[in-house]
């Protein structure tokens, strides 16, 4: 039964097809376009779901072969991470060229979207926080 979990673990965290499935089901009524759901679906965050099933699982689980399911998860995040390190650029050039290849006047409604404006968070402190920081007076 030892040979099964690094498998098993490997196939539930790394399942594209599933992941695309569940990025085109959040993306309902957005309007996204095929191209734009398949990238987010190979880009999506499924290191960090890994990483957390794996921190629940030395936390809260008591289960057999625990050594095997940490080596499949981490064999899961070092080979997500190297497959998106290979194929960030490719498939990037390939969405963008997607995207550029739309007359102005017909981009595509989802995809052609501004993105708002992000205020930068700073930590609260009591004090109101200068603009412009101090400067040392010379001497």
């Amino acid at each position: 039964m030892l040979h099964l979990y690094p498998h098993s673990g490997v196939a539930v965290t790394r399942d594209p097809p599933a992941h695309a499935q569940a990025v085109a089901l959040a993306l309902l009524g957005t309007g996204a376009r095929a191209p734009t759901i398949a990238f987010l679906g190979w880009f999506g965050p499924r290191g960090l779901a890994s990483i957390v099933f794996g921190v629940i699982l030395l936390d809260e689980a008591d289960l057999p072969h625990m050594q095997a399911l940490l080596l499949a998860i981490t064999v899961t995040i070092a080979i997500s991470v190297y497959a998106h390190g290979l194929s960030a650029g490719p498939l990037t050039e390939r969405y963008v060229s997607w995207w550029t290849s739309h007359p102005r006047d017909a981009t595509p409604a989802m995809e052609n979207v501004p993105a708002g404006h992000h205020r930068l968070r700073r930590p609260a402190t009591a004090e109101p926080v200068d603009s412009e920081p101090e400067r040392a007076e010379p001497r």
